[in-house]
C-alpha cells in the first residue's frame, strides 16, 4: 500500500483538482477521458484507504474523497453533456477543496526521514552527534541501521559476514538490517561513513548497502569520513565511491576541502573527465567532524569504567596510577610487519616494569582483519602477543567500540599516527608519537637513525638536510651537537620517503628540488616558513629530478624521469623547461628503468658535466648560454651509475656488466680500468 506524507497528500489533491478543471472546460480529449477518470478514481481510493487505516483524525477527508469518487462516476455517465459535466465538476471542486482544507488543518507536518548506516560500531562516533541533533529535532524521524559487511581473505574472497548491531548502545535503538524495509521508509537523507564500496582489501559492505544501492532509496546521501587528521588527507581517501557518488562530503577544514578538490581535478585530467567530479564544488562542505564533538563532551568523571579495569588503575591505598593510551594502527603493521610487532612487544615490556603506569592498549579495530587478509603469516604472532598481554595481566586491553572512554580516562598518549592523534590533542593532554620511521630494532637495542643525503652546510657550520625515510627537515648544530626539527614539507604525507634528496641555499632560503615530492619546496631560514612551487605534470610516478646545479640565481634540476631540464629562477620562482637535450639522447637509451640524468653533477664555473643512467652519454652543459654537447663515452652498451673527476680525468662506473671507464676529454683518450684477471666486472659492481 502506498504511504503519503502531508506534502504528497496535498500534491495529489492538487493533481485531482487540475484534472477536474481540464475536463470541465474540455481541455482533455474526450477519447482519453475514461482512462483519466479511472486513474483519478484509483488515486482517490488509494489516498482514502491509507487515511482510513492510518489516520483517524482525517476521517472527514475520507468522506469527501468518497463523495469525489461518486461524483466522478456520475460525471463519466454524462461526459458529452456540457451542462451536466459542469454541474458535477462543481461538486467535485467542492469535495476536493474541503479535503484539502482538512489535510492542511489536521495532518501533522511532514517529518524528514533521516537514516544512519554505520558499519563499524567503533566508528559510530563519526555520526553520533549528528544523530543526537536529529533525534532532538521534532521535524525529523531518525533510524539507525548498522549494515552488514564481509571480511576478506588474502585472495580478496568474501569469507565471513558480520554485523555489529549488538555493539551499539541501547538508546540508539538500532534496527535489524534483515527486517528493515528500506523501500518503505521514504528516506530523505542517508548518512554513511564507509567510502570504499568494493575497493577495500580487508572488508566489503554488503552489496545491498553499497552507495549506488542506497541512492535508489534515499533522496540524498551524505558521506562523513570515519577518520580525522592533522589538517591533511591522503590522495586515495579522496578518490573513492563515497566521494564520487554522495551528494555531500563533510570534511574537517577548508584546507582539507581544497585538497579533496585538487586530487579530484587531477583525477579528472588523467581520465579525461572534464569537470564531471568538481563542477559542483559546494558538495564538499567544511563543517568539522563529529569525532571532535564526542571528545569534547566526554569527560572522565562521567564514563563507566569496567570493574576489571579499576583494580589495575587504582592501588590498594586508593591512589590512581597514570594511564597511558597506547595506539597501534594499521599503516605501521602493513609497512613494517614483524618489526612493528617487535616494537609493540618492546613497549609492553617497558611498561610492565613501570609500577606507576598502566598501559591501556587500544589497537585499530581492523588490525586482525587486515592482517588476516594482507599479512596472514604474522597473524598468529600478533594474536600470541595479545594473549600474553591479557594473561600476564600487564595492562588494559581495550578492543571495545568505545574509543572515547579510553581518551577520557587516559593521562597521556603514546603510539602511532592516525585519527587518534588529533582526537587526543583536543583534550590538551600530553602526546608522544612513536616514530616508527626512525628506529631500527636489533637484538632489543634501539638505535635511532635520521637518514640524510646531500646536506647543506651554512657559514656557521650548521648542517641542514631533508630526511630520506620520512617527511622532515632538520638542522644539526655542529658546536652544540644538537639536532633540531624544523617541520614537515607541506602537502606531502608524513610517512612518505625520499621527498627531497638535497638542497641549495640562496638569499637565506633553502631550495629543495623534488625527488619523489610533488613540487619544489622553499624554506625561509629567518622566518622558518615553507613555500611550494608547482612543477609541470608530466604524469611521472618515479623520481622527478636527481642531479642539480646552481648558477648565480638559477637552479638547474636535471630530470630523472621528467624528460626535461628544469630551471628555477630563485628570485622570481619562475620555472622554465628545456626538453631538447632529452629528445636528442633518448634514441640511444639501452635501459629504461634508471635515471635519465644521474645525480653526479660535476660543476666547473659555468659548465656542468652530466652522466646518463640509461645510455653511455656524458653531457657538457653550459649554464650561461644553455648550450650543450653530447659525448658518447665507453661501450655503446654501457649505462652509468655515477661519475667523478680526479686529476683532470672523468671516471665513470657502469650499471651494466662492464669495467670502470676513464675518460680524458681534453686529449680525447678513454680506456677501461681492468680487474686483476683482465675480465669484465659483473653488473653494478661499483658505486
Amino acid at each position: 500500500m502506498a504511504k503519503y506524507k502531508k506534502s504528497e497528500l496535498l500534491s495529489s489533491i492538487q493533481t485531482l483538482k487540475k484534472v477536474n478543471n481540464e475536463i470541465k472546460k474540455r481541455g482533455i480529449e474526450m477519447n482519453d477521458v475514461a482512462d483519466v477518470l479511472a486513474q483519478c478514481q484509483q488515486l482517490a481510493i488509494s489516498i482514502g484507504t491509507y487515511l482510513e487505516e492510518n489516520d483517524v483524525l482525517l476521517n472527514k477527508v475520507v468522506a469527501y474523497l468518497e463523495d469525489y469518487c461518486e461524483n466522478l462516476y456520475q460525471m463519466s455517465l454524462c461526459i458529452d453533456n456540457a451542462s451536466e459535466r459542469a454541474r458535477y465538476a462543481k461538486k467535485i471542486e467542492y469535495s476536493l477543496g474541503e479535503a484539502e482544507r482538512e489535510i492542511e488543518k489536521k495532518h501533522p507536518a511532514d517529518k524528514r526521514i533521516i537514516a544512519f548506516f554505520p558499519y563499524k560500531a567503533s566508528m559510530w562516533d563519526s555520526m553520533e552527534t549528528i544523530w543526537e541533533c536529529a533525534v532532538k529535532d521534532s521535524r525529523c524521524q531518525t533510524y539507525v541501521i548498522p549494515i552488514p559487511y564481509y571480511e576478506k581473505d588474502e585472495n580478496g574472497n568474501l569469507v565471513q559476514l558480520r554485523c555489529e548491531k549488538g555493539l551499539f548502545a541501547q538508546e540508539v535503538n538500532a534496527l535489524d538490517w534483515e527486517n528493515a524495509e528500506l523501500d518503505e521508509l521514504g528516506i530523505d537523507v542517508a548518512y554513511i561513513h564507509n567510502p570504499y564500496g568494493e575497493h577495500n582489501k580487508v572488508t566489503c559492505v554488503h552489496p545491498d548497502y553499497q552507495i549506488l544501492q542506497l541512492k535508489k532509496i534515499a533522496k540524498k546521501i551524505i558521506y562523513v569520513p570515519y577518520f580525522v587528521s592533522l589538517n591533511y588527507v591522503e590522495e586515495h581517501f579522496c578518490l573513492l565511491p563515497g566521494v564520487f557518488y554522495s551528494d555531500n562530503v563533510v570534511v574537517q577544514t577548508g584546507k582539507i576541502k581544497e585538497m579533496y578538490l585538487e586530487y579530484l581535478r587531477q583525477f579528472e585530467r588523467q581520465n579525461d573527465l572534464g569537470t564531471l567530479l568538481t563542477e559542483n564544488s559546494d558538495k564538499i562542505v567544511a563543517l568539522g567532524n563529529p569525532k571532535f564533538d564526542k571528545v569534547l563532551k566526554t569527560d572522565s568523571p562521567n564514563v563507566q569504567i569496567p570493574s576489571e579495569w579499576l583494580s589495575k588503575i587504582y592501588r590498594k591505598d586508593g591512589s590512581k596510577k597514570k594511564i597511558v593510551l597506547f595506539n597501534t594502527s594499521l599503516q605501521e603493521l602493513l609497512t613494517y610487519k614483524e618489526l612493528q610487532i617487535k616494537r609493540i612487544e618492546q613497549v609492553i615490556n617497558l611498561c610492565k616494569e613501570k609500577e606507576g603506569v598502566v598501559l591501556l592498549w587500544r589497537p585499530h579495530p581492523l588490525n586482525e582483519s587486515t592482517m588476516k587478509a594482507m599479512i596472514p603469516s604474522l597473524l598468529n604472532k600478533y594474536i600470541e602477543l595479545i594473549e600474553t598481554f591479557k594473561n600476564d595481566n600487564i595492562g588494559i586491553y581495550d578492543d571495545t567500540a568505545d574509543l572515547h572512554r579510553a581518551i577520557a580516562i587516559s593521562d597521556a598518549y603514546y603510539g602511532t599516527g592516525g585519527s587518534l592523534v588529533p582526537l587526543f590533542g583536543m583534550t590538551g593532554k600530553p602526546i608522544l608519537r612513536q616514530n616508527t620511521e626512525l628506529p631500527y630494532i636489533r637484538d632489543n637495542a634501539i638505535k635511532q637513525y635520521v637518514s640524510l643525503e646531500r646536506a647543506f652546510v651554512d657559514t656557521k657550520g650548521d648542517i641542514w638536510f631533508a630526511t630520506i625515510e620520512f617527511n622532515g627537515l632538520f638542522k644539526y648544530n655542529t658546536e652544540t651537537e644538537q639536532l633540531s626539527w624544523k617541520g614537515r614539507f607541506p602537502e606531502e604525507g608524513y610517512e612518505m620517503q625520499y621527498r627531497y634528496s638535497g638542497c641549495v641555499a640562496y638569499n637565506n632560503k633553502l631550495f629543495f628540488p623534488p625527488y619523489l615530492a610533488k613540487e619544489f619546496a622553499v624554506f625561509d631560514i629567518k622566518t622558518e616558513t615553507f613555500e611550494k612551487i608547482p612543477v609541470a605534470d608530466y604524469d611521472i610516478k618515479g623520481p622527478k629530478t636527481y642531479g642539480r646545479a646552481q648558477y648565480k640565481n638559477k637552479l638547474f634540476c636535471f630530470g630523472a624521469s621528467i624528460p626535461a631540464i628544469i630551471c628555477l629562477n630563485m628570485d622570481t620562482y619562475e620555472l622554465e623547461y628545456y626538453e631538447e637535450l632529452y629528445k636528442e639522447i633518448s634514441p640511444y637509451f639501452v635501459d629504461e628503468t634508471a635515471a635519465i640524468i644521474n645525480r653526479d653533477v660535476i660543476i666547473e664555473d659555468n659548465i656542468c658535466w652530466l652522466v646518463s643512467g640509461r645510455t653511455n652519454i656524458v653531457v657538457e652543459f653550459h649554464m650561461d648560454t644553455l648550450e650543450y654537447k653530447i659525448h658518447r663515452v665507453g661501450s655503446e652498451n654501457n649505462y652509468y651509475a655515477g661519475m667523478k673527476k680526479f686529476d683532470g680525468k672523468f671516471y665513470l662506473w657502469p650499471r651494466n656488466a662492464a669495467n670502470i671507464v676513464c675518460w680524458d676529454n681534453k686529449n680525447n683518450i678513454e680506456y677501461e680500468i681492468l680487474t686483476d684477471n683482465q675480465s669484465e666486472c659483473v653488473a653494478n659492481a661499483y658505486s
